[in-house]
Parts: structure tokens; C-alpha cells; sequence
């Protein structure tokens, strides 16, 4: 049974090509003036995605982020293109309503952003193409340290979990009495030395990467009670940072991080587990309109947590099938796509090229230049735009810079990944999950100017915890006989 489910699995990458197939056959006729240059351009992309499929498997644990990446871009520029071309509205509620009704009448634009797109799609595929065969002749495999020699068994998960969960508490605290990082709310006033911006980051990134490396501490240890206790923390880390900053997705972004650390081997799953997290997948969904009901109560109303919760739950009570529609719409439009693209492009947008540099040293970045300048926006509406990865690229320096960030996505997907490896670093599958999450913005919302300090507060807490395990497992090889 297990072989036979193996082999269906292999197989089940090619339905990545069906989407080609369905989406020109069902949109070939939005583009009668481009009839020729549009099936040339579902050809093109299809055939790279083709090539690379069969050069990757999807048990090779080697090719886990080119598979991540390649999957985000295909649901965020070619599913989102072929829903769109055909219905424009679910992204709506996505985009102001001016820039959205300017979009979606100008068709010149969306096909110029399907054709963008599919040349980030080519520029990724076929580079990824390259690496995956290059290391694969130079037979890189993934061989593990001995337990002995990786300083991970000399390291207590369970004093570990416990400083967490006290640096947990402790953040929480000074995010609810300061209310950092509140979505939709006013930043209110700044404390000294920066302190806010250190204790977003610290809670946002810092306290997963800990929480992270705990789980993967106890499964290298076998203690699987720690384990699931890490898991559980993660969890109640996305629940509280839902609460507390208004947050409709942290909660998912705490299971995909679980997901990413089973991808990277850093933890493993029984099969009832495997139902669990995937009725938790289901209830996060259901959150998703519930908790759009306590952001918009939390600041209108001025409401508590507790009562804010209370009310939101209420209004949700008895329509949960379709909250959980409603949640899985809104994940799949959610993050910034082709639309986004598409929407720039209808409002005049150009390459900046060189003057971008001065965009980009600005306060707000490419953001702040798509949601103040060519939407445009005003800043007391408390928003940014998210500009996508491939617009984000474009806004930069147009077709060239789109090709040079797609070959640089792949190298990260490829060789990054192998590289972030046990053979290499202790911390080697936490600091896999850490690119994966990189690559998840990245692909998605597109900012990438803004992750500076995202990567550079993930970059020094891993280091610290690489320096801390390599210390830990000298100091037992010292008092070894």
C-alpha cells in the first residue's frame, strides 16, 4: 500500500502542468487579438515548468524549496491570472476601489503583466534547471554528522523550552501594554532607543527560530513529549500574536512553520498527528473571517481583547462552512500576485532604474512609492500596499531586474538549501525553515526592500544559536575520555 501511494505521489506532479492545459483553454478566447502570442507564452512557461518537473522529485528532501518556490509562483501568477482573466472580483476587497475599477477595464495591462510574469517563471525554471542538474552530477547527498559530533544532545531541550516560554510571556506583555505592531491602529508613541522595532522583531522572529529549535533539539534527543510540548508553544505563540496584534494569518504562519520544519527534517509526524494539524489548517481558515470581525470591532469600538473576541465569535456563530470558504479565499487572494502587477501597471507605473536607490533608502521603500505615489494613497490611511514579488521587480528596473530576482530565487531555492544542511550547521533544519519563510514573503508579498531587518534578526539569532551548540558540543568533547 505504502509503494502504491509512493508512486501515485511521484506521479502527482504532473497535475501541475494541467493547470496550463485548463487555464489557456479556458481563457484562450479573453485575448482574440493576441491569439498567436498567447499560446506561445502558456508553451513557453509550461515547457520550463515541464523541464524542471522532471529533474525534481518530490521525496528528495533536496529539492523541498525549489518545490515551495515553485509552487507559490504558479498559484500566485498563473492560478491568480486564470481566475482573474475570466472573474477580476474576488480581488476586490484586495486593492482601493478607484485603482481596482481602473484595472480591471484595461486588459493591455493584464496581459502585459501574464507576459512579466511568465518571464520570471521561465528565468526561475530554467535556472533552477542548471543547479538542481549541476549538483545532482557532482552527487551531493545529504550524509549526517554523527549524533556525538553535532553538540545537540549536550543541550537540555526541556531548560530550553522553559526560557522561551518566559521570553514568550514577557514580550507578550510589553506588546500589549505598548499595543507594537497593532495592525490597523495608529504606532502611537515611539519608545526610546528604538525598543518598539526590537520588540517586534524579538516576537516575531526571534521567539519562532527558539521555539523552532526546541523541537528540533528533542527529536534529535528522542524525547517526543518535548517535541509535541514545542509544538503546542508554537501554536499558542500564533493564537497570542493573533490577539494581540490583530493578526488574521498568524496563526497559519505558525502551522506553516511547523510544516517547513517536517520539510526540512528537523521534525517528523505520526499519522494522526498528520489529521490533527490538518483539522488545525482547517480551523485557522475559520478563524480568518473571525478575526477580521475583532480587528474591525478592536478599533472601531475601542473593545478589549476579551470582549472584542467575545462579540467577533458571536457573529461568526452557526456559519462556520462558510467562514471557512470565506478563510480559504481569502489566503488564496490574500497575498499580493499578478493582480498586483496588473493594477500597477493599469495606473502608469514604469521602471525607475537608477532612481529607485533613492526609493529604496526612503522611509516606506517600494511600498510607500506604489501605495503613495502611483495609486495613490494618503499616508493617513495607515496603509501600504504590498507590491508582489514580480512587481516589486519591475517597480525596480523592469524586464532585466524581473530575470536577474527570478535567477537569484532559484539559487536560493537550490543552493541555499543545500547549503543550510546538517553536513554545514547545527542549526542546519531550523535555518532551513528560516529560508523557506524568507522565500514565503518574498514570493508573495514581494517586499523585499522592507525585509532587511527581518533577515538580519533571523541571520544573528541563528548564528548565536549555531555559536552556542558548537561551544556546548566542544566543551563535551573536551570531557570525553
Amino acid at each position: 500500500m505504502n509503494s502504491l501511494l509512493h508512486t501515485v505521489l511521484l506521479k502527482a506532479k504532473w497535475l501541475f502542468l494541467v493547470i496550463f492545459l485548463c487555464g489557456y483553454a479556458l481563457t484562450f478566447d479573453q485575448f482574440d487579438q493576441r491569439q498567436a502570442e498567447y499560446f506561445f507564452l502558456n508553451f513557453a512557461a509550461c515547457s520550463s515548468c515541464l523541464l524542471l518537473l522532471a529533474q525534481i522529485n518530490i521525496f528528495n528532501r533536496a529539492h523541498s524549496a525549489a518545490w515551495v518556490a515553485l509552487t507559490l509562483l504558479l498559484m500566485g501568477y498563473f492560478v491568480r491570472f486564470y481566475w482573474i482573466a475570466i472573474d477580476p472580483m474576488p480581488v476586490e476587497r484586495m486593492l482601493p476601489w478607484n485603482p481596482f475599477r481602473t484595472m480591471i477595464v484595461d486588459r493591455d495591462a493584464l496581459f502585459l503583466s501574464f507576459k512579466l510574469s511568465v518571464a520570471a517563471f521561465i528565468a526561475f525554471n530554467i535556472s533552477a534547471l542548471a543547479l538542481v542538474f549541476y549538483f545532482g552530477r557532482i552527487d551531493l547527498q545529504s550524509v549526517r554528522l554523527p549524533e556525538s559530533k553535532t553538540g545537540v544532545l549536550t543541550v537540555r531541550s526541556g531548560v530550553w523550552l522553559l526560557a522561551v516560554l518566559f521570553l514568550m510571556a514577557l514580550l507578550a506583555f510589553v506588546t500589549y501594554t505598548y499595543r507594537i505592531g497593532e495592525m490597523g491602529a495608529d504606532s502611537g508613541t515611539p519608545l526610546p532607543f528604538r525598543l518598539k522595532g526590537i520588540v517586534f522583531y524579538a516576537r516575531t522572529v526571534c521567539v519562532p527560530i527558539f521555539i523552532l529549535m526546541c523541537i528540533q533539539i528533542s527529536e534529535r534527543q528522542g524525547d517526543v513529549v518535548l517535541s509535541r510540548a514545542g509544538m503546542l508553544v508554537l501554536l499558542m505563540h500564533g493564537v497570542s500574536d493573533m490577539l494581540l496584534r490583530n493578526s488574521r494569518s498568524a496563526l497559519l504562519l505558525s502551522l506553516l512553520l511547523l510544516a517547513f520544519l517536517v520539510l526540512s527534517d528537523g521534525a517528523r509526524l505520526r499519522r494522526k498527528e498528520k489529521v490533527i494539524f490538518g483539522l488545525m489548517a482547517m480551523a485557522a481558515l475559520v478563524l480568518v473571517p473571525v478575526m477580521t470581525d475583532y480587528r474591525q470591532v478592536r478599533l472601531l469600538q475601542n473593545l478589549s481583547h476579551v470582549d472584542a473576541l467575545v462579540s467577533a465569535l458571536n457573529n461568526s456563530s452557526g456559519r462556520w462552512i462558510s467562514q471557512f470558504f470565506a478563510g480559504f479565499k481569502f489566503v488564496m487572494f490574500r497575498m499580493p500576485g499578478l493582480e498586483s502587477l496588473w493594477c500597477e501597471l493599469a495606473l502608469g507605473a514604469k521602471p525607475l532604474g537608477l532612481a529607485s536607490i533613492d526609493v529604496l533608502r526612503s522611509k516606506d521603500g517600494i511600498a510607500g512609492y506604489l501605495t503613495y505615489v502611483i495609486h495613490p494613497m494618503k499616508e493617513s490611511n495607515n496603509t501600504l500596499l504590498a507590491p508582489g514579488f514580480v512587481g516589486w521587480l519591475y517597480i525596480v528596473g523592469g524586464l532585466p531586474s524581473i530575470v536577474a530576482g527570478s535567477v537569484f530565487a532559484a539559487v536560493m531555492s537550490v543552493a541555499g538549501w543545500r547549503y543550510l544542511d546538517v553536513r554545514y550547521l547545527r542549526t542546519g533544519p531550523v535555518a532551513q525553515v528560516f529560508l523557506l519563510w524568507i522565500l514565503f514573503v518574498a514570493l508573495t508579498e514581494g517586499t523585499l526592500d522592507s525585509m532587511n531587518f527581518m533577515i538580519v534578526v533571523g541571520v544573528l539569532t541563528l548564528s548565536s544559536m549555531e555559536f552556542f551548540l558548537r561551544r556546548s558540543g566542544a566543551r563535551q568533547s573536551r570531557g570525553s575520555p
